[in-house]
């Protein structure tokens, strides 16, 4: 089960970077999670994968750990987030990992889709306004 965990991780956190590429796709069923346990849940998915994956997934996982983070504090900024983390880890214990880092990772997919749209209306824009 650890081995398809990490495979599972390894896949997640190489798939990060997809969604900065050119022609971004997310996945058909990705979805912004909008609760506070989703976001937690994903939050420490991939802080665990931060200390063991290359280089390039410590990154990759540093980055998503910020998202998700950002997420949480900016609906709840006086949380504690330490304590609210405490809780989730021990309910975590009885999740399907892989296919928590699927949705999590399918979340950061259509993020980076959200954000690279966004980029090219911008650049757009601006080469309008010149």
């Amino acid at each position: 089960m650890m081995l398809k965990a990490m495979f599972s991780a390894t896949a997640l956190l190489t798939a990060l970077p997809l969604a900065a590429q050119t022609q971004a796709v997310a996945p058909a069923d990705a979805k912004i999670a909008l609760t506070r346990t989703d976001d937690l849940r994903c939050l420490l998915l991939v802080s665990e994968l931060i200390g063991t994956g290359t280089a390039a997934q410590k990154e990759a996982g540093t980055k998503a750990a910020l998202y998700f983070a950002g997420k949480i504090l900016g609906r709840e900024p006086g949380l504690d987030l330490t304590a609210a983390a405490k809780t989730e880890i021990v309910a975590m214990e009885k999740i399907d990992r892989p296919a928590g880092y699927q949705r999590c990772g399918a979340e950061l997919q259509l993020i980076g889709v959200k954000l690279q749209a966004a980029g090219a209306g911008l650049t757009a824009m601006a080469k309008g306004a010149q």
